[in-house]
C-alpha cells in the first residue's frame, strides 16, 4: 500500500509550478481544475487524486519519479 506523504507532494507541486513560472490559476487551468484546488494541494489541505497526478505528469512532462519524490 502506498502511503502518501502529502506535505512532500504539496511542496513538489509548488516547486514544479514555480519552475514553470506559472501562477496557480494558469497551472489549474491547464489541469482543468480550479485555482483553489491547486492552492489546497500545495498547502496539504487535500490529497491528490490519481487523475491529477497523471495530468501533471503528462501535461507538464514531469517524470513520475520527480512527482513522487520524498513520498514514503
Amino acid at each position: 500500500e502506498l502511503i502518501m506523504n502529502i506535505s512532500a507532494f504539496g511542496k513538489t507541486v509548488r516547486r514544479i509550478r514555480t519552475e514553470l513560472e506559472l501562477t496557480q490559476a494558469k497551472f489549474a487551468k491547464t489541469l482543468n481544475v480550479g485555482q483553489s484546488y491547486i492552492s489546497k494541494l500545495e498547502n496539504n489541505a487535500i490529497e491528490p487524486t490519481v487523475n491529477i497526478m497523471f495530468n501533471i505528469m503528462h501535461k507538464f512532462n514531469v517524470p513520475i519519479e520527480e512527482l513522487l519524490e520524498n513520498i514514503e
